[in-house]
């Protein structure tokens, strides 16, 4: 799941993670189409710059937070960070900066405790300038990762992995090691921060 970071010492933390950002107010920021201070997305006169970091990785996270914002890759604009760099790395050591990351990537694995230095921004999906109850599901990565599950986490904001194979599998071997991975397997991969398939796709998939 693709998540939104800011500094925990922004000077706006605390009214970002109560009211959260409008998919708007994000694509404005990542376009560079709206005044980059923190001042202006928040309707005051300042001039506290936003330092917008994105990932020059070429495919998955720059084009899957692009169709988050529903926008074309090309139009993301900011610092480029190489593919082989952290942004959370980044986003901690720039107190006024912004950036994206697949969301495991954001949290302490042994913790579920988001990582010290950054918190995520929420997502004010039906922009209506506050975090309703269903929208608050930050806290940690347990609270999060269901939240993406159940579905109140929009699916367009997940990045897929897949297994591929160089031919349709037909041994026992590859099937019953296949079926291990849509059942038990799953259970694995959530204790790494990865998201279980849907119920439905694990049955099509079955």
């Amino acid at each position: 799941g693709m998540v939104a970071i800011i500094n925990e010492n922004n000077p706006y933390c605390d009214k970002i993670l109560n009211s959260g950002l409008t998919p708007g107010q994000l694509s404005g920021i990542f376009k560079g189409e709206v005044p980059l201070t923190w001042d202006f997305v928040h309707g005051v006169e300042d001039h506290n710059p936003i330092r917008v970091f994105i990932s020059s990785d070429g495919c998955s996270l720059g084009n899957c937070w692009a169709r988050v914002l529903r926008m074309d890759p090309a139009e993301l604009k900011g610092t480029t960070i190489p593919a082989d760099e952290s942004m959370v790395r980044f986003v901690q050591k720039e107190k006024l900066s912004i950036g994206f990351c697949c969301h495991r990537q954001a949290f302490d694995m042994e913790t579920g405790n988001v990582l010290t230095g950054i918190k995520i921004i929420p997502f004010d999906c039906n922009s209506n300038g506050t975090l309703d109850e269903k929208e608050q599901f930050y806290s940690n990565l347990s609270s999060l990762q269901r939240a993406m599950w159940l579905g109140k986490y929009p699916c367009h904001f997940f990045l897929d992995s897949y297994l591929v194979c160089l031919e349709k599998p037909g041994s026992r071997p590859q099937i019953e090691f296949i079926k291990w991975m849509l059942d038990e397997g799953q259970k694995e991969l959530e204790n790494e921060g990865y998201i279980r398939l849907s119920t439905k796709t694990l049955k099509q998939e079955l």
